[in-house]
């Protein structure tokens, strides 16, 4: 049985390896230049992880390369998978790719801040921010991953603003202790309604509830306000029902993050939910 996994990230390459070690003939198609995911946004140590505490995310990443080539599971990269039609997939090219099954991990995407200006918003990671020493930056949102990104920026010694619309943050209490004790620029209960290229880089347009408009001006602007999946528009015609209810078994199943409640989303669940999909094309109940 031909399967065709759509997606380099974990939950893709897990699908890969599992269905390879059962029997199937697997290929993984993934749209970048490399495998990983967003594995390839993780700059701190992987603490969760069983058996492998502190293990960095790009030996991770190196780890499933290794595994992939020593079992042999094909992989294309630069394949962007665009749409399905009789179990045939449809790529950006042009390109038309047969299988019997279709196993798609779309990961997820940062949630789109909507405001005018919205081009001067930054792609660079707090990593990349930290080794090219850009300076001063403002974060925009209150979970877990933009008080890190604050906490991180500020301890380095750069200039750090944070703003959230909400009058409390939604961060685990770890790390807004660790803020607390940083001299990062805090505005709740604000947004950010505009943005704007200036010679400094970008100025946002910033509004409190009680309506008092302020303007601050930094070297980058992160938006850090959630995730949200990464879908193929054109591949969801091949389910039935929602991306949430596609069932074991299907011609096509999406799994991974796309299809996991935020608690619950971790390395450890994405390996899950590949060798779940790959078990539910041999198992018979």
């Amino acid at each position: 049985m031909r399967i065709a996994v759509i997606g380099g990230g974990p939950a893709g390459i897990s699908a890969a390896i599992w269905a390879k070690r059962l029997g199937l003939s697997p290929v993984l198609f993934e749209r970048d230049k490399h495998i990983g995911g967003q594995l390839h946004q993780i700059s701190l140590p992987i603490v969760d992880l069983p058996g492998e505490p502190g293990i960095t995310a790009q030996t991770v990443v190196q780890n499933l390369q290794s595994h992939l080539h020593q079992v042999k599971v094909p992989v294309e990269l630069n394949v962007r998978v665009v749409g399905m039609e009789d179990r045939r997939m449809l790529t950006a090219d042009g390109g038309v790719i047969a299988a019997d099954k279709m196993i798609y991990a779309p990961g997820l995407k940062d949630r789109v801040l909507a405001v005018p200006g919205s081009e001067c918003i930054s792609h660079l990671s707090t990593g990349e921010i930290l080794r090219q020493r850009l300076s001063p930056i403002l974060i925009v949102g209150g979970g877990d991953r933009a008080l890190e990104a604050a906490c991180r920026l500020a301890e380095a010694k750069i200039g750090v603003s944070l703003v959230h619309w909400r009058a409390t943050f939604s961060a685990r209490p770890e790390f807004q202790d660790r803020l607390k004790a940083l001299p990062v620029q805090v505005m709740l209960g604000a947004q950010v309604v505009a943005l704007k290229a200036v010679a400094e880089g970008c100025q946002a347009e910033i509004v409190t509830d009680s309506g008092q408009r302020n303007y601050v001006t930094a070297n980058r602007v992160m938006v850090r306000i959630g995730m949200e999946p990464d879908l193929e528009p054109g591949l969801l015609v091949g389910l039935h029902g929602d991306i949430a209810n596609s069932q074991p078994g299907e011609d096509l199943m999406v799994i991974g993050d796309a299809v996991t409640p935020a608690p619950y989303r971790s390395l450890v669940e994405a390996y899950a939910s590949g060798m779940r999909a790959a078990k539910s094309l041999v198992i018979k109940e």
